[in-house]
């Protein structure tokens, strides 16, 4: 549990630094016909769309693993013991997504509240 507590923030916070990082890139974005709203959602369905390709390739990685384990259970005891929580796995599956999304749209929200005039002036 606390490892996935670890997980969980470690996430967290590279989806806050990745929104810090891109001020610049929101600001030009913003400045070329995009409201801060359509940013905000902007951001939150690439989060949503990362989100995703990461939950299918682990599934896919780990069905590989599960898969192996399988046939070693079945060829060592005669019949496949193994047991999958969907209930746990789903529910932290939404909870990770939850909080990458959300992290994302506040993280976007915040940086785009200075004008973006000003962002896409500055220096990196």
């Amino acid at each position: 549990r606390l490892g996935g507590l670890y997980a969980l923030i470690a996430v967290i916070n590279a989806v806050a630094l990745a929104a810090a990082a891109r001020k610049r890139e929101l600001a030009v974005a913003r400045l070329s016909g995009l409201t801060r709203g359509q940013t905000i959602r902007t951001s939150a369905l690439e989060a949503l769309a990362v989100s995703a390709i990461g939950v299918i390739l682990g599934a896919a990685a780990a069905a590989c693993c599960l898969l192996a384990a399988r046939r070693g259970f079945l060829t060592l005891l005669g019949e496949p013991v193994l047991v999958i929580p969907w209930a746990t796995l789903l529910t932290r599956t939404a909870v990770s997504i939850t909080a990458v999304v959300g992290t994302a749209t506040i993280g976007t929200w915040l940086a785009t509240r200075t004008n973006p005039i000003t962002l896409a002036a500055a220096r990196e």
